[in-house]
């Protein structure tokens, strides 16, 4: 019942069993490939090609050689699952998963992804080390904060917006410059005037800048207490919006 290969293979090798015997056997590939193919099956039949140093359940039919895989066993454990790296499209149910090795990159595909180096934690807890995901005791951040609040930096001189104010609200007293080559489309910036007196939201060189409230291209001013929205729709191109800008 149990066939063992032994040898290094110089060709693709064929072992023929001959046709109508009906019989399970175990075939043990103990040799080495060196780049051939073990295959064994009936004489006329099909059967399958072995793997380098693994052992093989199987039955014959009387027709063909049937593998048996370790899908197919009835009450096989998890963890032997796992360790024969089953690849089906079925599904597996298990009460717990304790994972103790380390890991470097994971990705969760389908809706959404967690990138970079990742874990969840049996409070179900979700953190990565780049920023992209962090959820702990209920609060959901990016890299920016909690996202249900908007991150507000104060500023307290003429202030050029940089790369990473996207997302944010600038909180100033003096004038906000909106420069070019630093934005993409659908990145925006708000800006709240903290001061008394208004203040300027200028273009910076090369930057058109359109009030979506005319479709003018020009500087702007927002009123004391006053908030405006910059949205970049296009390189170097953005619109502003707000209820209490000139």
């Amino acid at each position: 019942m149990v066939l063992k290969f032994t040898g290094t293979l110089t060709d693709n090798r064929t072992v023929n069993l001959p046709d109508s015997i009906e019989k399970f056997y175990v075939v043990v590939d103990g040799t080495t490939h060196s780049g051939n193919t073990l295959t064994f099956k009936t004489a006329s039949g099909t059967g399958f090609t072995c793997v380098e140093g693994k052992s093989h359940f199987c039955y014959s039919d009387g027709t063909n050689l049937n593998l048996v895989s370790g899908a197919q066993i009835a009450n096989i454990t998890l963890d032997a699952v796992l360790d024969n790296g089953d690849t089906s499209d079925g599904q597996i149910n298990v009460s717990n998963i304790t994972i103790s090795a380390s890991t470097t990159t994971n990705t969760i595909s389908a809706s959404g992804a967690i990138t970079g180096a990742s874990s969840i934690t049996a409070n179900n807890n979700i953190t990565s080390s780049n920023g992209d995901i962090d959820a702990v005791a209920g609060i959901v951040s990016d890299s920016k904060g909690e996202i249900r609040s908007v991150p507000l930096a104060s500023k307290s001189t003429a202030y050029t917006l940089v790369a990473s104010d996207h997302g944010k609200v600038i909180s100033t007293d003096s004038s906000i410059t909106v420069p070019p080559s630093v934005f993409s489309a659908g990145q925006t910036v708000t800006v709240y005037n903290n001061s008394a007196t208004g203040i300027s939201i200028a273009r910076g060189s090369g930057v058109t800048m359109y009030w979506s409230q005319t479709g003018a291209n020009a500087n702007r001013t927002l009123a004391t207490r006053g908030v405006a929205t910059v949205l970049c729709v296009a390189s170097n191109t953005f619109v502003i919006t707000g209820g209490t800008l000139t």
